[in-house]
């Protein structure tokens, strides 16, 4: 009798210990998404929860050691990039709250992909093979759209280079398996917009302004949602 109840009481010790756990991250995410409501500049993504996804990739480690040898040298190769992986988490939810919508999102994405990595390998090997007319397609849109600056970023015709852009990346994340999520072209914005490293490479490649233009005409692309066929001039 003793014994079960002691059993009891330790499953509600655990039980209530889960359900604080989530109060807090949810106490966290509203909190988050109050600050950024009332237009803060500096947002902090710390609060998601980030559990389940390293869950996942150590269950992906136990059950995919012939892989893991294979692509990372063992063991030890793969539990370095998760340690990187934590040391930037930040960074991870970030990218991962604006391009899928949310780290749950991200998480079944990623593991969509670990559990058909066979395809996915070969979707990049395909790709590999075929790298030097990505680039090519690529660097040609892009040309094309930072053709004329004094255009107005969000004008059907700076637009339509965009969907074309968006065509492409689709292509090419079809060959490898992957999902590009719902927020691809709004965190491609943000990086044009944000990151000065990216500035000075593509300004010194198109032309003086030419990745703030590029940022721009991505945040209307990804504000505009889907692209009907019929508004294309």
């Amino acid at each position: 009798m003793g014994d079960a109840r002691f059993k009891r009481e330790e499953a509600l010790r655990g039980q209530r210990e889960l359900l604080v756990k989530k109060r807090d991250r949810l106490n966290a995410l509203i909190d988050l998404i109050e600050r950024e409501e009332g237009g803060s500049a500096h947002i902090s993504f710390k609060e998601f929860d980030m559990t389940e996804y390293y869950d996942m990739l150590e269950t992906f480690k136990r059950e995919h050691a012939d892989d893991v040898a294979a692509l990372y040298g063992g063991a030890e190769g793969f539990d370095r990039l998760v340690a990187t992986m934590k040391s930037r988490e930040s960074e991870t939810a970030e990218m991962a709250a604006r391009q899928f919508g949310s780290v749950e999102k991200f998480t079944a994405a990623i593991k969509s992909n670990l559990d058909n990595l066979p395809s996915v390998m070969e979707g990049f090997a395909a790709l590999k093979r075929d790298a030097a007319d990505y680039t090519q397609r690529s660097d040609e849109l892009m040309r094309e759209l930072t053709s004329d600056l004094a255009r107005e970023p969000s004008s059907p015709e700076v637009q339509l280079i965009v969907k074309r852009m968006d065509d492409l990346a689709k292509e090419t994340a079809g060959i490898v398996k992957m999902e590009m999520g719902e927020g691809y072209w709004g965190l491609m914005a943000d990086l044009y917009l944000t990151k000065p490293s990216l500035m000075k490479v593509h300004d010194k490649k198109y032309g003086e302004g030419a990745t703030r233009f590029m940022g721009e005409a991505f945040r209307a692309y990804s504000d505009r949602g889907a692209f009907p066929a019929d508004s294309l001039p």
